[in-house]
């Protein structure tokens, strides 16, 4: 039996704990050493951001397509870095309603959308 993942939603209000500095550090580590895993909702470059114009994920099975979409409500009052806009994916109607434009498709069977709220205590 095979197990596992293949898909992982970074896009939560905890993205930017580590500041920028983390951010790139979590996505870098997904990227160099779990090639396979598709990571969402954060960035580090904006050639993978939907808000930079990057096509959004769709999962390709044998019999079946999966879009897969990550956003969160925010980042705990942390501030995006300036300089990267882009760096998580943050749940904006327009955006989500863009993105979701994509999936116009006759051979898409099912979609996912993914967003983190984490109620206090």
């Amino acid at each position: 039996m095979r197990t596992g993942f293949n898909v992982i939603c970074h896009a939560t209000n905890h993205a930017m704990d580590k500041g920028r500095a983390g951010l790139i550090s979590c996505a870098q580590h997904w990227r160099e050493q779990y090639l396979q895993v598709t990571v969402l909702g954060i960035h580090d470059t904006p050639d993978t951001a939907t808000a930079c114009g990057a096509d959004p994920v769709i999962i390709d099975l044998p019999e079946l397509r999966i879009a897969v979409l990550n956003y969160t409500y925010g980042t705990n009052g942390i501030a995006l870095p300036k300089d990267m806009p882009y760096a998580v994916d943050l749940l904006n109607e327009g955006q989500v309603a863009e993105d979701l434009c994509h999936y116009r498709d006759p051979f898409l069977y099912s979609y996912s959308i993914s967003f983190c709220k984490v109620a206090a205590s």
